[in-house]
C-alpha cells in the first residue's frame, strides 16, 4: 500500500527525536556555563563593554548577575570572576587548567612566545625563568647587592626636584617616577641608566610610542613601556578589533600584522642586544629620536633597516666592557645561571631567551611600579589629614644626614598600609588574564576549553561585603589587619595569585616604597594652578596597567 513509503520516513523523524532528547537530556546534567548578559552575534557584547572603563563595565554586570558570570568578547567565551572564594578556586585549586594564557599570531612573530614569560606555558623553560627570577634576579641577597646603584638613583631624583623646587616648577610626578623607576630597574637589570631628568626621554618617547592611550591629550609617560607591548595582546586574527584573544580592550583602535610585529621586534631586539654587548646608553633618548621620526605607527610601518640601525649605533653608541659598574646585574646573573644553561640548546638560544626576559620584566616592572607611585601621590595629596601622618612616621624613621636604605623599608608601617590601601583602589593590573586548557568547574558552573578566564581584581577591591566602607581611602585598615599582597588573601591580589603571580614583587616593592618615602621626606607638595584636593580628578583609565586620566602636577617646596 502506498501508505507503507511513509513508514522508513516517520522511523527516521522518531530516531532523530530519541537522538535531538537524549543529547538534551545529558546536556541538562551537566554544568551549565555562568549566568551573563544576552550578546549579539560576532560583536558578542563588545557594546557592553567601555574600552577604557572596562574593568567598571564588568563589575557592573557581576552586580546583576553574580560573582562569576559569563560575557562574549567578540566570539571568545569569556569568564569573569569578582569573588575571592571563586578567584582561589580557580588561580589555586584548578590553576594547572588555567594558568595559560592566549598566544596572538602576532606574538608568534620571530618566535617570541617560545621565549616570554609571559606566553610560555607552564613548561621546562617557564619553570627555569621563574627559578632563576626568584632564586637569583629578584633573591634578597641580588637586591641587596644592588641596592647603591638605586640609591644613587634617588639621589639623582632629590637633587631634580631640589632644582625645580628652587625654581618653583611644576613637577610631573608620573614623569619623574617613570625616570626613576627605569633606571632603578635597568641599573639592577644591567647596571646602566636609560634616561635622565635633563633630556627628557620619557617625555619625548611617551609622545611619540603613547598608542595604548586613546587621545593624545591624555597621554603619559609611561605609555613607552606599553607600547613596546601593545602587539604582545593583539591578534591579527581577532574576529573583533576588541581583542577577543587576549581581553585587552584599549588596543581595538589598532591594526597590527605578524610582519609588522616582526619588523617592530627587531628594533628592539637590536636595543637591548646593544645592551648586552656593552654599548652606551647614556645618549639613549637620541637613539629613540632616530627611530621614532621614520616610523608610521598608525599602521607600524618600519622602514629603518637593521644595516643602518647597526651603521648608526655603531658610530654613536660604542663603549669599553669598564663603563658597567656592577658584577652583580641581571646580565651576569643569567651568563652564570646553570638553571638556564642546560634548559637551552646552545649560547645563542640562551641569549636570545636573555633578551626577552629583560623585555618582558622591563614592561612588567615599568608600567606598574610608576603607575602606583603616581596614585599614591594623588591619594595623599586628596587626603592632607593622611599625608601629615605619614611626614610623622618619616621624620621619626629616617634622618637627613644619612641615605635612605631598603632596610629602612620594614619600619615605615603606616607607608606600607599606604601603599596596600592604593593597590586595593588602584591596581595596577585591574585585571588578571587566564585561559583554559581543559573543561573545568568553577563554582558549579561548567568553563569550556579555550575560554578566556578573567579575575577582576578592581572590583574585589572594592566589594562591601569584603572591605568596610570601600570607596573611602583608608589605610588604618591595613594596620589593624595585617593583610599582604604577596596572593594568599585572595580578596587583594594587586599581582595576581598562585603560578603566574608577578615575580618583580621584591623589587618593585623595595623601589615604590624608597621613591614614595624620598618624595615625602624631603619635600612638601602642593597641587598646580590652585587645584584644591577636592578638586582633583581622580579618573581612571584603563589598559594593561591603571593610569590616571589627567596626570598629577604638583609643586614640590623645601621641608
Amino acid at each position: 500500500m502506498d501508505y507503507m513509503i511513509f513508514i522508513p520516513l516517520i522511523l527516521a523523524i522518531v530516531c532523530i527525536h530519541i537522538l535531538v532528547f537524549s543529547h538534551s537530556s545529558k546536556t541538562s546534567k551537566s554544568p551549565k556555563l555562568p549566568p551573563g548578559p544576552p550578546s549579539f552575534p560576532i560583536i558578542g557584547n563588545i557594546l557592553q563593554l567601555s574600552p577604557t572603563k572596562l574593568h567598571q563595565a564588568l563589575a557592573k554586570l557581576s552586580k546583576t548577575y553574580g560573582p562569576i558570570i559569563t560575557v562574549k568578547i567578540g566570539t571568545i567565551t569569556t569568564v569573569v570572576i569578582s569573588s575571592p572564594t571563586l578567584a582561589k578556586e580557580a588561580l589555586h585549586k584548578k590553576d594547572q587548567a588555567l594558568a595559560s594564557r592566549f598566544v596572538p599570531d602576532s606574538i608568534k612573530a620571530l618566535s617570541h612566545d617560545q621565549s616570554s614569560i609571559v606566553f610560555l606555558p607552564v613548561s621546562t623553560k617557564w619553570k627555569a625563568f621563574r627559578k632563576l627570577c626568584a632564586t637569583k634576579i629578584f633573591s634578597a641577597q641580588k637586591l641587596d647587592s644592588t641596592q647603591a646603584l638605586r640609591q644613587k638613583k634617588l639621589k639623582d631624583l632629590l637633587d631634580h626636584l631640589h632644582e625645580n623646587c628652587e625654581k618653583g616648577r611644576v613637577v610631573d610626578i608620573g614623569e619623574v617616577a617613570f625616570t626613576t623607576v627605569l633606571n632603578s630597574i635597568s641599573n639592577t637589570l644591567f647596571s646602566i641608566d636609560l634616561a635622565s631628568y635633563s633630556c627628557g626621554v620619557s617625555h619625548k618617547t611617551s609622545k611619540s610610542l603613547s598608542l595604548t592611550r586613546p587621545p593624545a591629550d591624555i597621554a603619559h609617560p609611561s605609555s613607552f613601556s606599553l607600547s613596546l607591548l601593545f602587539f604582545f595582546f593583539f591578534s591579527r586574527t581577532s574576529h573583533t578589533p576588541l581583542l577577543s584573544l587576549s581581553g585587552t580592550p584599549l588596543l581595538f583602535l589598532l591594526t597590527v600584522t605578524e610582519s609588522s610585529f616582526r619588523n617592530y621586534i627587531k628594533i628592539f631586539r637590536k636595543i637591548f642586544s646593544i645592551i648586552l654587548n656593552s654599548y652606551s646608553e647614556k645618549y639613549f633618548s637620541e637613539m629613540f629620536c632616530y627611530i621614532i621620526p621614520e616610523s608610521t605607527f598608525h599602521n607600524i610601518k618600519v622602514t629603518i633597516t637593521e644595516s643602518s640601525f647597526r651603521n648608526y649605533m655603531n658610530n654613536n653608541f660604542t663603549i669599553p666592557e669598564s663603563t658597567f659598574r656592577n658584577a652583580n646585574d641581571c646580565k651576569s646573573t643569567f651568563r652564570n645561571a646553570n638553571d638556564c644553561k642546560s634548559t637551552f640548546r646552545n649560547a645563542n638560544d640562551c641569549k636570545r631567551a636573555f633578551l626577552m626576559l629583560v623585555m618582558d620584566l622591563f614592561v612588567a616592572g615599568l608600567d606598574t611600579t610608576t603607575a602606583t607611585i603616581e596614585w599614591v601621590m594623588a591619594e595623599l595629596l586628596c587626603n592632607p589629614e593622611k599625608l601629615t601622618k605619614i611626614k610623622r612616621e618619616l621624620q621619626q624613621v629616617l634622618s637627613k644626614e644619612r641615605e635612605l636604605k631598603d632596610s629602612d623599608i620594614s619600619k615605615l608601617n603606616y607607608l606600607h598600609a599606604v601603599v596596600k590601601e592604593t593597590l586595593r583602589l588602584h591596581p595596577t593590573a585591574p585585571i588578571l588574564i587566564h585561559k583554559s586548557v581543559a573543561e573545568v568547574d568553577i563554582g558549579g558552573f561548567r568553563v569550556p576549553k579555550d575560554a578566556q578566564v578573567l579575575v577582576n581584581v578592581w572590583s574585589m577591591g572594592r566589594d562591601s561585603t569584603i572591605w568596610t566602607e570601600p570607596n573611602l581611602f583608608l589605610p588604618e585598615r591595613f594596620l589593624e589587619n595585617e593583610r599582604d599582597f604577596r596572593g594568599d588573601d585572595l580578596g587583594f591580589i594587586p599581582f595576581g595569585s598562585g603560578r603566574r603571580m608577578c615575580p618583580g614583587i621584591p623589587l618593585a616593592n623595595r623601589v615604590v616604597h624608597t621613591i614614595l618615602a624620598s618624595l615625602l621626606f624631603h619635600f612638601d607638595w602642593k597641587l598646580a594652578d590652585g587645584c584644591k584636593a577636592k578638586d582633583m580628578d581622580m579618573t581612571e583609565n584603563f589598559g594593561i596597567t591603571l593610569h590616571k586620566v589627567k596626570p598629577l602636577m604638583a609643586i614640590p617646596i623645601k621641608e
